[in-house]
């Protein structure tokens, strides 16, 4: 799994100097910028997380709107661009900014379902997530506002089912009965 923060790419990308105190919300969203940017820009050399940054400068959006691009450039090797810190506020769900954290999908989920590899490394993604923030709730971006995002092809129930099991694979009992053992290892 690589995770992408290359000079040049945090160079092309502004991040906001506002912080937040807690995360409620995890909100995953689609991304059809990069391919629509690659598509104008057919010379370009640019990586799709490369491509929206240059998206939304080309449209003087003062911020890159998400936490985290998840992409699936080969079949083997996913890609996951973190590109603020996760105590930043960015700007991808109005008027949930202060308490979210964005996570885009580089596929429309309108008509394209993710492939596995991309549906892995999100559900490991959110699992990392839900372990950093316990309280948080894995969300779909239409949760927030009227817009078919990330759309109906993205799975996030899925997605949220299986990275609770993840972050927190054991029952209370199961915590509890660890914990005993744990101060009396003889028994």
């Amino acid at each position: 799994m690589l995770i992408l923060q290359t000079p040049e790419l945090a160079g092309a990308i502004r991040t906001s100097d506002r912080r937040r105190k807690k995360v409620k919300y995890i909100i995953i969203h689609r991304n059809t910028v990069s391919k629509l940017w690659i598509k104008e820009n057919p010379r370009s050399i640019k990586t799709p997380v490369e491509a929206a940054a240059a998206w939304y400068q080309e449209r003087d959006w003062r911020l890159f709107p998400y936490h985290f691009f998840l992409d699936n450039p080969s079949p083997i090797i996913p890609d996951i661009a973190q590109i603020h810190s996760l105590d930043t506020v960015a700007p991808h769900a109005s008027g949930y900014n202060n308490n979210s954290v964005g996570i885009t999908l580089n596929v429309d989920g309108r008509i394209e379902e993710p492939s596995d590899q991309l549906e892995l490394t999100t559900i490991w993604l959110l699992a990392h997530l839900l372990s950093v923030f316990p309280e948080a709730k894995i969300v779909r971006h239409s949760y927030m506002s009227p817009k078919d995002c990330p759309g109906d092809k993205i799975d996030v129930e899925t997605f949220r089912s299986h990275a609770e099991f993840f972050a927190n694979p054991f029952t209370p009992e199961e915590r509890a009965a660890a914990q005993i053992r744990e101060k009396r290892p003889w028994e």
